[in-house]
Protein backbone atom coordinates (compact mmCIF):
# COMPACT_ATOMS: atom_id res chain seq x y z
CA UNK A 1 0.00 0.00 0.00
CA UNK A 2 2.73 2.59 1.23
CA UNK A 3 4.34 1.39 -2.18
CA UNK A 4 1.66 1.99 -4.58
CA UNK A 5 1.12 5.69 -2.55
CA UNK A 6 5.18 6.22 -3.02
CA UNK A 7 4.70 5.19 -7.08
CA UNK A 8 1.56 7.39 -7.67
CA UNK A 9 3.41 10.40 -6.25
CA UNK A 10 6.36 9.52 -8.52
CA UNK A 11 4.21 9.25 -11.14
CA UNK A 12 2.56 12.75 -10.52
CA UNK A 13 6.11 14.56 -10.30
CA UNK A 14 7.21 12.86 -13.45
CA UNK A 15 3.65 14.30 -15.66
CA UNK A 16 4.74 17.85 -13.76
CA UNK A 17 7.87 18.17 -15.14
CA UNK A 18 7.02 17.20 -18.55
CA UNK A 19 7.47 19.92 -21.02
CA UNK A 20 4.75 20.64 -23.79
CA UNK A 21 6.93 20.33 -27.30
CA UNK A 22 5.13 20.69 -30.24
CA UNK A 23 5.55 17.71 -32.98
CA UNK A 24 4.49 19.95 -36.04
CA UNK A 25 7.87 21.92 -37.59
CA UNK A 26 7.52 24.48 -40.10
CA UNK A 27 8.38 23.60 -43.87
CA UNK A 28 8.73 26.41 -46.63
CA UNK A 29 7.22 26.17 -49.51
CA UNK A 30 10.61 25.96 -51.45
CA UNK A 31 11.19 22.62 -49.68
CA UNK A 32 7.68 21.28 -50.27
CA UNK A 33 8.12 22.44 -53.92
CA UNK A 34 11.92 20.40 -54.13
CA UNK A 35 10.07 17.33 -51.63
CA UNK A 36 7.23 16.96 -54.37
CA UNK A 37 9.53 16.97 -57.37
CA UNK A 38 11.72 13.65 -56.28
CA UNK A 39 8.61 12.08 -54.96
CA UNK A 40 7.43 13.25 -58.86
CA UNK A 41 10.87 11.92 -60.35
CA UNK A 42 10.79 8.81 -58.72
CA UNK A 43 7.42 7.62 -60.01
CA UNK A 44 7.98 8.63 -63.09
CA UNK A 45 11.26 6.87 -63.88
CA UNK A 46 9.09 3.35 -61.87
CA UNK A 47 6.56 4.02 -64.46
CA UNK A 48 9.03 4.72 -67.37
CA UNK A 49 10.98 1.18 -66.04
CA UNK A 50 14.24 3.22 -66.12
CA UNK A 51 17.05 1.81 -65.28
CA UNK A 52 18.03 4.62 -62.92
CA UNK A 53 15.12 4.06 -60.92
CA UNK A 54 16.07 -0.08 -60.90
CA UNK A 55 19.60 1.00 -59.89
CA UNK A 56 18.02 3.27 -56.82
CA UNK A 57 15.49 0.29 -55.60
CA UNK A 58 18.77 -2.13 -55.79
CA UNK A 59 21.31 0.11 -53.44
CA UNK A 60 18.61 0.99 -50.87
CA UNK A 61 17.53 -2.67 -50.35
CA UNK A 62 21.67 -2.92 -49.93
CA UNK A 63 21.82 0.14 -47.36
CA UNK A 64 18.88 -1.61 -45.87
CA UNK A 65 20.46 -4.77 -45.23
CA UNK A 66 24.36 -3.36 -44.55
CA UNK A 67 22.53 -1.33 -41.74
CA UNK A 68 20.91 -4.17 -40.67
CA UNK A 69 24.47 -6.09 -40.21
CA UNK A 70 25.79 -3.07 -38.36
CA UNK A 71 23.21 -3.34 -35.63
CA UNK A 72 23.92 -6.77 -34.94
CA UNK A 73 27.30 -6.61 -34.83
CA UNK A 74 27.41 -2.91 -32.60
CA UNK A 75 23.95 -3.06 -31.61
CA UNK A 76 24.73 -3.79 -27.90
CA UNK A 77 27.48 -1.64 -27.59
CA UNK A 78 25.66 1.71 -29.01
CA UNK A 79 22.63 0.78 -27.24
CA UNK A 80 24.60 1.48 -23.67
CA UNK A 81 26.12 4.72 -25.04
CA UNK A 82 22.46 5.65 -25.86
CA UNK A 83 20.71 5.51 -22.17
CA UNK A 84 23.64 7.29 -20.59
Amino acid sequence: MKNKKLYEQYLDELFLDERKVSTQTRVTRQAKIARDIGARAVRAGKEKNDSLYKRMTYHLEMYKKFKRQLLKKYGSRVKMKART
